[in-house]
């Protein structure tokens, strides 16, 4: 299965709580899956789908 990325961007920081810094920090750690390819920081899109996933079913609660 093909590993999908998307770069920190904004949306990301509104999803997460966390400043575009911390998560960059957090992909360079190995605690949020991502990688940096050619001086963009990218983080796995299904991290993403799972963040929204848990936003979306804490609100519905």
């Amino acid at each position: 299965m093909t590993q999908l990325y998307e770069p920190v961007h904004n949306r990301l920081t509104d999803i997460t709580g966390k400043s575009k810094r911390a998560l960059t920090n957090g992909i360079s750690a190995g605690t949020i899956p991502g990688v940096k390819v050619a001086g963009t920081w990218l983080v796995s899109t299904s991290y993403v789908d799972e963040l929204i996933d848990r936003a979306t079913s804490g609100r519905q609660a």
